[in-house]
């Protein structure tokens, strides 16, 4: 679906009712992050696993990509939906997040869980402070998931398959750029 203009994706499973769950990934992943443990949340709870406008066909990179706007838009989501309140689960960026969707609209989240959270302090990791050099990350990227994916391809593993979906799911048009931005 469409909100204020960003195409969005999301997964949903489980039984109506109660407060639903939002399960929000980090930075350069989506709704898959959470294959594993999303199922057996929805066994009780109404569970919503929504792809950031950031990577892949959903990439956006003419927006601003901070944590404000990603908490806004987050939170006009779930104004469409009709979610007046919801328990937020982050991860890394997600969690990030999550804490400002908290500070911008006390109202809708009930409970905050942050899990490996993105948002504190002033650490960033070696391989995101490459990301954050102009052009830099622009240049190494293409090869890079290039030489990515010959390798996955050539992996017959379950893993396999999941860098081989990371690969294509950031390797969409307008990735790259937007990945930069929001580092």
């Amino acid at each position: 679906s469409v909100v204020d203009g960003i195409p969005l994706a999301w997964t949903e499973q489980g039984p109506e009712g109660g407060v639903p769950l939002v399960l929000v990934h980090g930075i350069s992943e989506s709704h898959r992050t959470w294959a594993g443990v999303a199922p057996r949340l929805a066994r009780t709870r109404r569970v919503l696993a929504l792809d950031l406008p950031m990577t892949g066909p959903r990439g956006t990179p003419s927006h601003p990509h901070t944590l404000a706007w990603h908490a806004r838009v987050v939170d006009r989501w779930l104004e469409c939906l009709g979610l007046p309140l919801v328990d937020f689960v982050g991860h890394s960026y997600g969690g990030g997040v999550g804490q400002w969707l908290l500070l911008e609209n006390r109202a809708r989240v009930r409970r905050l869980a942050l899990v490996a959270s993105g948002g504190f302090g002033r650490e960033v990791t070696p391989w995101l402070r490459i990301v954050s050099v102009p052009r830099v990350f622009e240049l190494l990227a293409g090869p890079a998931f290039a030489l990515g994916a010959r390798v996955a391809g050539s992996m017959g593993t379950a893993g396999g398959a999941v860098w081989r979906e990371w690969l294509r799911h950031n390797g969409q048009p307008g990735a790259v750029t937007t990945l930069h931005r929001t580092v």
